[in-house]
């Protein structure tokens, strides 16, 4: 029990584990002594359990910044359980503490619960403080003229920039003798830290520490990084996916090791800077800073419409009855569907628990168009694989692919595998680093090995079918059998004013491949 009469403030951590621009650990640490928390809830996204490679992630974030508090003796304790409002309370009482401080969460799961326990505690006459943290804007700000949320991105973002600047990022902490945790503290949460060490020994994560280091050095050595090296080129080069040209900053921002408000404010001062060798053109700073737009749309989009992770948006799309031919699915997920740029994603997905933007809107493409397989099935596949599995995000993203979220590319908007290869990688670099068995190939067959001559595949010490899989679909077929199906969607009825705008649109949009 704290023994001072110096105010003692819980901090409850969620997804902020930093010190950088943490608004709730900055304004406990004015006041006086003070405790952290972090609830591990396998429900914690309502019906979601947290994926495998997110688990991994968690695990050596929290130990990061474990090690980070321990420097003041600030302890990081670690709980499992579903009912929040029981364990910080017994947290309050047991170390005298009157206050209780977080960074605000905007999934409707979390934003409910919070505010069921936020009400809780001030009707118990507990201090409750909670601060904007994980979004630059708060879904309830950004309306429409009629005071309805936005449903398309380019509305939605051109609102967001026509607001006052996003608050500058806050200081570090500012730790003294007397922010020191609440004393006598004792390290009973061990059952819960060997859970999550031994989920992150599993053979799948293991493997991400070869390409990933979770904390906030990381996130903040990745921001150095990526502003001095390819924010100048970012717009130019962000879809080579051979290049390592974008942020990587995903992970680092789904657990709050970095925040969006330094992200922003850091790429602001590369475009003002007055030295030569740092500055960056506008448009690059504009388009990157248009990627961070879209986290944030997505994230307005499920605060508006919690429905999004279970049907699609567009009604029209639940007569869509889809057969799922398991032995295609299996080829998809394993990266062995016969097209190179599908399976070297795929594979990369399996080993890093990532893959470029550019990649996954191809495999994603693929699932759906090729396959015909609901959109579901690959978002549930990539939630258990990414390092960045984000509702908001994966969601939203399928649903775009798909065609029918809130904002969406048309249902006819099928990427060609093959062309999609030769322009993004026509080197093809990504494909060999990821399929060495096609390695020996020439730049002209990498994207498309059945088309090889039998002299050039022997060479190569390929065998189709053996060394590496036939396509399990011929592109031009599953193209008109998937414009078939999805034809026969009924649409609603729109005033014909607004029907000849859509067919014009279309027509403009429509890939001739």
């Amino acid at each position: 029990m704290s023994s001072s009469k110096i105010p003692c403030t819980l901090v409850w951590l969620r997804r902020d584990l930093r010190l950088i621009d943490n608004p709730a650990l900055f304004h406990a640490a004015k006041r006086g002594q003070l405790i952290t928390v972090y609830i591990f809830d396998e429900d914690c996204s309502g019906k979601r359990r947290t994926g495998q490679a997110c688990l991994w992630w968690l695990y050596h974030s929290l130990k990061s910044l474990r090690n980070q508090l321990s420097q003041w003796n600030i302890p990081l304790i670690v709980k499992s359980g579903k009912d929040a409002f029981t364990i910080l309370k017994k947290l309050l009482d047991r170390y005298n503490a009157d206050a209780i401080y977080w960074n605000r969460c905007y999934e409707p799961f979390e934003y409910n619960r919070d505010y069921s326990i936020e009400k809780r505690f001030v009707a118990r006459k507990i201090k409750v403080e909670t601060y904007q943290d994980r979004v630059l804007y708060e879904p309830w700000k950004v309306k429409n003229g009629k005071g309805q949320p936005f449903q398309l991105f380019p509305c939605y973002w051109n609102q967001c920039l026509s607001l006052p600047q996003p608050r500058k990022p806050y200081d570090k902490p500012k730790f003294t003798v007397h922010n020191q945790g609440c004393v006598e503290y004792k390290y009973d949460d061990a059952g819960v830290w060997q859970l999550l060490a031994s989920i992150a020994d599993n053979d799948t994560s293991t493997r991400l520490q070869d390409f990933w280091h979770p904390g906030e050095e990381g996130a903040i050595q990745k921001l150095k990084r990526f502003m001095k090296n390819s924010l100048k080129v970012y717009s130019e080069k962000r879809d080579c996916i051979w290049l390592d040209a974008t942020s990587n900053l995903s992970p680092y921002l789904h657990f709050g090791e970095i925040s969006p408000f330094t992200i922003w404010h850091t790429a602001c001062f590369m475009r003002h800077s007055t030295t030569r060798s740092i500055s960056v053109p506008l448009h690059c700073t504009k388009r990157y800073l248009t990627e961070l737009g879209w986290r944030e749309f997505t994230c307005h989009l499920l605060f508006h419409y919690p429905d999004l992770p279970e049907k699609s948006f567009k009604s029209n799309f639940h007569q869509l009855k889809l057969e799922i031919d398991e032995e295609k699915l299996h080829a998809w997920q394993n990266g062995s569907t016969g097209y190179p740029i599908v399976d070297a994603g795929m594979r990369q997905l399996s080993q890093a628990g990532f893959m470029p933007n550019r990649v996954r809107m191809i495999v994603a493409s693929f699932l759906i168009m090729h396959l015909l397989i609901p959109w579901q099935k690959g978002e549930e596949w990539f939630w258990n694989r990414l390092v960045d599995a984000d509702l908001a995000q994966s969601v939203c993203n399928w649903q775009w692919i798909a065609g029918c979220g809130p904002d969406v590319a048309p249902y006819f908007r099928m990427f060609n595998p093959v062309i999609q290869g030769e322009k993004f990688d026509a080197e093809g670099y990504y494909v060999r680093k990821w399929i060495p068995e096609i390695a020996k190939l020439p730049n002209s067959y990498v994207q498309k090995p059945w088309e090889a001559p039998p002299t050039m595949l022997k060479i190569a010490n390929i065998t189709l079918g053996k060394t590496y899989p036939r396509p399990i679909v011929e592109h031009k077929v599953a193209r008109e059998l998937a414009l078939a199906t999805y034809s026969q969607l009924k649409r609603k009825r729109e005033p014909p004013s607004n029907k000849n705008k859509k067919r014009k649109r279309a027509k403009k949009e429509k890939l001739k491949d």
